[in-house]
């Protein structure tokens, strides 16, 4: 009730509760031309004592790259509130420039982690194979597999806008029988891919999945639970683009991955950490534009940018005896 009557007062003008030593002071700057370093100063008054100008231009420099990062020092460094923390993750540019001009064949028999997300009836369920940097090939290498319902294809390609059929036609979706995601083909997708390669394990978020994940696990092939939380995903977010920036993974141009690539943004709290989230239309995420195929790399990635180094250490320097 003394709250009440005090907000009362407050809405009233009544100032007679106003502690007069208190004196709030905003710094920011409102304004476009962030990199301009005398515009830094109005956001932090303290730059050059509590904060050095060098701190402030490295960070600067390393946001002037990701799109998600420049709204990161607008928030974070120039009290700026930018509408939606969400920017594109990468330009299509960098997925179109990782073109491979490999065959699948040509890795027969090696090793390989495996990615997966995993849906019921709208969104894609997608499973990647990643090879590693070996002996044949000094790149990291992507293929896809992907999966929809075949009885709501034909509602998915209008409400989606998007020629699954079309994709379906060219083998970069696969048709599972019924409304609901069949998880016996994708399955046997698995099994076939685990008779050619050999599969060292799978990153995989396993919502929607664990009777798959159970079944493949008891014949053999270990898998590791991935969330799409910031702690999870931050990492091999970042590991994955570093590979595209430096030319160092390839793929076999899936236009069905182009498409769901070009729909990834990135959302970055205030420590910095990112997960991936659904391309935005104004202010409200577009739930038709899938980014499946990109989550699944990122889950499967996780585990693969681990690929030669979780080796026993008696593997590298045997028995110490003293």
């Amino acid at each position: 009730k003394a709250v009440s009557i005090l907000n009362a007062r407050r809405r009233n003008g009544d100032k007679t509760r106003d502690l007069p030593t208190w004196y709030p002071v905003i710094h920011a700057y409102t304004g476009n031309d962030i990199w301009n370093e005398r515009n830094w100063k109005k956001a932090n008054p303290s730059l050059g004592v509590t904060l050095r100008i060098e701190d402030l231009r490295a960070l600067a420099q390393e946001a002037k790259l990701p799109p998600a990062d420049e709204r990161l020092f607008r928030w974070l460094h120039l009290c700026q509130w930018p509408t939606t923390k969400l920017s594109s993750w990468l330009p299509l540019d960098l997925f179109d420039a990782a073109r491979g001009t490999w065959k699948l064949s040509d890795m027969d028999g090696e090793d390989c982690y495996l990615g997966g997300d995993f849906s019921t009836t709208v969104d894609l369920s997608s499973v990647p194979v990643i090879f590693p940097p070996q002996a044949n090939h000094a790149d990291w290498r992507v293929k896809w597999y992907n999966f929809m319902p075949e009885e709501t294809m034909t509602e998915r390609i209008r409400t989606d806008k998007v020629p699954y059929d079309l994709f379906a036609a060219g083998g970069w979706v696969i048709p599972t029988p019924g409304s609901t995601i069949d998880y016996a083909t994708i399955e046997a997708k698995i099994l076939e891919l685990n008779a050619r390669f050999n599969i060292i394990e799978m990153g995989t978020d396993p919502s929607f999945a664990l009777y798959l994940l159970q079944r493949i696990e008891n014949m053999g092939i270990v898998y590791a639970a991935i969330s799409q939380s910031p702690k999870d995903m931050t990492d091999p977010i970042n590991f994955t683009e570093i590979l595209l920036r430096e030319g160092k993974l390839t793929h076999d141009g899936d236009p069905l991955v182009r498409w769901a690539f070009g729909n990834t943004s990135v959302w970055k709290n205030g420590s910095g950490q990112g997960k991936f989230v659904k391309e935005t239309r104004g202010h409200r995420i577009d739930a038709t534009k899938r980014i499946d195929p990109i989550v699944a790399l990122v889950c499967g990635m996780s585990r693969a940018k681990l690929y030669g180094i979780e080796k026993s250490v008696y593997e590298t320097r045997g028995i110490i005896s003293i």
